[in-house]
């Protein structure tokens, strides 16, 4: 009996922060930062049935983790005058730190539980004397799992940012600064601490989504921009989270000339290609067909995914999924410093 099953998955994503007291446990000092984390969530609709429901459970499933997320876990965040990190700041940070080894070892103990109730039934209609032996596989399985969540509860144990103190410890990339209430106007600004030299050369720098956003400066030109006039280049952070590298009209009008240009030379080269590896196999007319509307297709694909890549302006190349960290390199080096000092880094 052959039975079909499909379904439309939904994903969410939340974007939160809150504001964080902190006492520092060493010279008494009070400051803040913002905290800021992302909430996932799925669902799915069997059969594509009931879409709206599985995008309202996807919703709640991602802002309950973020709720979740934004009361347990926290930033390294250095007391602005001793450098020290309170145990409550690597705690929280520890906790939200390799969770994707915690799902993977929740997976396999899943993946043991069912293995060990197919093997038993098996068993117990071909061999109930071997009952005893199919619990070795479910038994591995567990063992894996162990193993898994110690090594997470290991790699965490290694997050020590007060080994060097009183030196500046080492912070994650795009941590946030610590603020400070300045008593003239009452308001909280960032600490005046001494940050490591930037390299003039890099051209990189490291947003935190749901806290930092491009600078009003087109990317190319580097003119001044107005939200109004401005064109976005949206990098893919997650599912539904996008970062957008702003531009002005006309850098954005010749990218997508240049883009146009490139895509159309690489269909000529893609067709070209097709001809010199169909033409010498000497196929009948039907094969002939199909085999050149499969490369053509083909062609037109890879030359809008180069055009796309080569024209533009920035990309992400590296991730930190749990903080919401991404590392994105510009074509325009004079634009990342812009990013540079906008961020603050």
């Amino acid at each position: 009996m052959y039975f079909h099953y499909h379904a439309k998955f939904i994903n969410a994503e939340r974007v939160g922060s809150r504001l964080v007291r902190v006492a520092c446990a060493r010279c008494g000092c009070e400051y803040f930062y913002e905290f800021t984390r992302i909430g996932f969530g799925s669902s799915q609709a069997p059969y594509g049935i009931g879409v709206d429901r599985a995008t309202r459970s996807a919703n709640l499933k991602a802002q309950k983790q973020l709720e979740r997320r934004l009361a347990a876990e926290a930033e390294l965040v250095p007391c602005p005058q001793c450098h020290w990190i309170n145990d409550e700041l690597v705690a929280g940070f520890r906790r939200g730190s390799y969770g994707r080894l915690t799902y993977l070892a929740g997976f396999i103990t899943k993946a043991g539980v069912v293995i060990g109730v197919v093997t038993e039934t098996i068993l117990a209609i071909v061999e109930p004397t071997l009952l005893l032996y199919g619990l070795l596989v479910p038994l591995a399985v567990f063992l894996v799992s162990g193993a898994i969540v110690l090594l997470r509860s290991w790699l965490c144990s290694r997050i020590r940012p007060n080994r060097d103190y009183p030196q500046p410890p080492q912070l994650p990339p795009a941590s946030p600064p610590a603020l400070v209430l300045d008593p003239t106007s009452n308001d909280l600004v960032p600490a005046t601490v001494q940050r490591p030299p930037i390299d003039d050369d890099r051209d990189w720098c490291d947003f935190q989504i749901g806290r930092h956003t491009a600078p009003l400066v087109c990317c190319d030109c580097l003119q001044p921009l107005t939200l109004d006039r401005a064109h976005a280049h949206a990098l893919e952070v997650g599912s539904t989270l996008k970062l957008k590298i702003l531009c002005c009209a006309d850098c954005a009008d010749s990218n997508g000339r240049r883009a146009r240009r490139i895509w159309w030379n690489g269909i000529a080269v893609g067709i070209l290609a097709s001809a010199a590896i169909v033409i010498p196999l000497n196929l009948d007319w039907l094969e002939f067909g199909i085999a050149s509307v499969v490369l053509v297709l083909a062609s037109i694909a890879i030359s809008g995914f180069v055009a796309r890549r080569l024209t533009a302006p920035a990309k992400i190349v590296a991730r930190d999924r749990p903080r919401g960290v991404v590392r994105v390199r510009f074509q325009n080096v004079e634009y990342a410093k812009i990013v540079v000092k906008h961020l603050g880094a």
